[in-house]
């Protein structure tokens, strides 16, 4: 397994590292905190008291951007952009605008499944209420008397039929006694 995280970017003359294990990206949060120029003792405390984000916090032997071997605390990627999200109290403009982005970006995703789940509803209501205007319409229609009668001589046939089969089967049945 390689020891060393790779280069992930560079961000705000930071070079921020990442490592593969186990089919997983983990992401160092020091340079994060440096490249955002926020406090990385504040956001390592903030991550350890978070009640998600701490069981995901992990202590990893590295070789940092120096060729320095260090220990350094890292984030899986899938919690990176979250945690970065929660940060408050700067005024990077890099962080600001990110934080814009995950706004529009869970606003886009939650309204669009309210507005989809709407726009459905909504047109089942459209459709079930000309469904019934079509049924009223057909009620006092030439074309509902035409279809009750067809639906009746339907049944007429089916009950000649039956008696018809139940003929042909006693006659059939008389000639072997």
């Amino acid at each position: 397994m390689d020891q060393q995280f790779k280069k992930f970017l560079e961000f705000n003359g930071k070079t921020i590292l990442f490592k593969r294990e186990n089919s997983e990206y983990y992401v160092a949060i020091k340079p994060i905190c440096e490249a955002l120029e926020v406090n990385y003792r504040h956001q390592l405390e903030k991550i350890k008291t978070d009640v998600v984000l701490m069981f995901q916090l992990q202590s990893m032997s590295m070789i940092d951007a120096g060729g320095k071997l260090r220990e350094m605390y890292v984030l899986p990627e899938r919690f990176i952009y979250g945690w970065i999200f929660s940060i408050n109290g700067s005024n990077n403009t890099d962080l600001i605008e990110f934080k814009w982005t995950c706004y529009t970006i869970l606003f886009d995703y939650f309204r669009g499944s309210v507005v989809q789940r709407e726009e459905i509803l909504v047109k089942n209501y459209e459709l079930e209420n000309r469904k019934k205007d079509i049924l009223r319409a057909l009620q006092n229609s030439e074309l509902k008397k035409e279809l009750n009668a067809i639906e009746d001589q339907i049944k007429a046939n089916k009950k000649a039929l039956a008696k018809w089969d139940h003929s042909i089967l006693n006659r059939q049945l008389s000639i072997f006694e």
